[in-house]
């Protein structure tokens, strides 16, 4: 391959194991996340997290397929 030329993205197999508002689980910190996935990408997904009391934003975050649970 050349510098600076266009590499293609390879698509994992475990995306296909999952799908938008599905509910999912990771490990962030050595402590156990669940969130429900917003939105799939090529090699990641986008996960909404619950909504804690102390304040009402809702938050999001990047996650690796291979770093996903299904709940």
């Amino acid at each position: 391959m050349v510098p600076g030329q266009w590499k293609p993205q390879e698509y994992l197999t475990q995306n296909k194991s999952f799908y938008e508002n599905q509910n999912i689980s990771f490990m962030y910190n050595k402590k156990l996340c669940v969130g429900k996935i917003d939105k799939l990408l090529t090699n990641s997904v986008i996960v909404s997290l619950p909504i804690h009391k102390s304040n009402d934003i809702a938050e999001k975050t990047v996650i690796n397929y291979k770093d996903l649970t299904v709940i």
